[in-house]
């Protein structure tokens, strides 16, 4: 058989094999999917029936397998708090919701979250002073306010106090979801830049060298030590940048 002939049948074949392989792992992810979003709908539907009441009082709690991130919700709307649970969880987040900012405050010494959703207008705690004693107790958790159209400048005032960003409301799903993803990723983003090694620092070189002597690659000199034997010799040795580098001038008399 010749090779012409051979190829003819071997290329469409692994062509097809490419194709079906793609087909067959876009299948895979979607009954995947599928069967995540089942087992939200039924971690909301469990949470329902849960008591956290001896952990904080008004706590509800839905937690799923492998979340993108941990949010806890304050709002003293149970109807605001009810949309978020269902949006965000269906959409692979675990959240925590209360309705007080004390309980938020109680809740956030004891649990690692990434993101506290706070409402601005609240009874006894504003979202004002949830935004400043978060960022107090947990400079590493990320706020973001949950506003009326009638409070934007309140909530852009909070941002000046550490908050991330803020969601105005009322909101559909979609916005919340694109937002919380967004949300998401800056916050990775900023994780990752703080995890980044600091530049080294560099000095001009040194100047109190004289010509000649070997050259020091940037520290101050420390002061000078002799030995008066005929022949001197200057021994300094210095820690840059977490490495030892010794350099020696040799001075005659």
């Amino acid at each position: 058989m010749a090779l012409s002939t051979i190829l003819i049948i071997i290329i469409p074949l692994i062509i097809l094999f490419f194709f079906l392989n793609i087909a067959a792992r876009i299948l895979y992810d979607r009954l995947k999917e599928i069967r995540r979003q089942a087992e939200r709908e039924e971690a909301l539907r469990v949470s329902l029936n849960l008591d956290f009441t001896h952990e904080s009082k008004s706590l509800r709690r839905v937690e799923v397998d492998e979340p993108r991130a941990k949010i806890l919700c304050v709002d003293d709307e149970e109807v605001i708090l009810d949309s978020f649970r269902k949006i965000l969880v269906l959409s692979g987040y675990s959240v925590d919701t209360v309705e007080t900012g004390q309980e938020a405050l109680g809740l956030i010494q004891k649990n690692d979250y990434d993101f506290v959703f706070t409402d601005l207008k609240m009874p006894n705690m504003s979202g004002m002073d949830v935004v400043k004693s978060v960022k107090h107790l947990r400079p590493d958790v990320d706020v973001v306010v949950i506003t009326g159209y009638a409070s934007v400048d309140t909530a852009v005032e909070c941002m000046k106090h550490g908050a991330m960003d803020y969601v105005e409301k009322p909101f559909t799903e979609e916005e919340l979801r694109v937002f919380v993803k967004h949300a998401l990723i800056k916050r990775q983003d900023r994780i990752e830049k703080q995890s980044e090694p600091a530049a080294p620092v560099t000095r001009p070189a040194c100047q109190h060298c004289a010509p000649g002597s070997a050259q020091f690659d940037g520290a101050e000199p420390d002061p000078l030590r002799f030995q008066k034997s005929g022949t001197h010799r200057l021994y300094h040795s210095k820690r840059i940048l977490n490495e030892s580098a010794k350099w020696t001038i040799v001075m005659r008399l």
